[in-house]
């Protein structure tokens, strides 16, 4: 029987494990650091070879108990993750002259794919974060050409650029944000009160 494991799902799971960090009983999380030595051809206690790759390219963790084993013995030390130190995020995409975004669509799928062959909505390329950590949501993409100017209104009223693109400001990235849960892949969600009571259906 087909069957298909909807974004809707997804999301679920990744809400319920966001709540399980500040849930009264709520479980306990660790970070830790390990692996004090180089990567390297090593030997077990039964003089067994262990290939460990190389620095430059570390094996893969295997999901088995005896890898669980490998990562304690080489456990440094650990930090507690809390709720605060925990966020929903998004794919970093740093708004870039000359790239032509895709516009927000509600319908893209294999049968509607975004202009830049995204089938889904998830990996459409219709928001970016310009070079103030402010993000854009492209309502109109200028008959998918490529974007020249930069987006920096911070209105809650959707607006144009000249090279044609229509824009919708989201939210920006506190300076803590930026710090706590910005990477070169991904960026922080949050919701701007302002912009989200503006918001109008249609």
């Amino acid at each position: 029987m087909a069957a298909i494991i909807t974004n809707k799902f997804r999301i679920n799971n990744a809400e319920q494990f966001s709540e399980s960090f500040s849930e009264t009983a709520s479980e306990t999380y660790y970070l830790f650091i390990g692996r004090a030595h180089s990567w390297a051809s090593d030997a077990d206690v039964q003089g067994n070879t262990i290939d460990e790759g190389t620095d430059a390219s570390p094996p893969t963790p295997n999901d088995d108990i005896t890898s669980e084993f490998y990562a304690y013995d080489d456990m440094i030390g650990a930090k507690i993750i809390t709720s605060s130190d925990v966020s929903f995020c998004i794919p970093r995409r740093d708004w870039t002259t000359g790239t032509t975004y895709d516009m927000y669509e509600h319908n893209i799928s294999s049968g509607n794919a975004a202009n830049s062959g995204a089938t889904n909505l998830f990996d459409s390329t219709y928001f970016v974060m310009n070079s103030a950590y402010a993000v854009y949501k492209v309502i109109e993409n200028d008959g998918a050409t490529a974007s020249t100017i930069e987006p920096t209104s911070t209105s809650n009223s959707i607006f144009e650029t000249s090279d044609g693109y229509r824009w919708k400001y989201m939210y920006s990235l506190t300076s803590a944000e930026t710090l706590n849960f910005m990477s070169t892949d991904f960026i922080h969600v949050s919701t701007d009160s302002t912009v989200s009571a503006a918001a109008v259906d249609g």
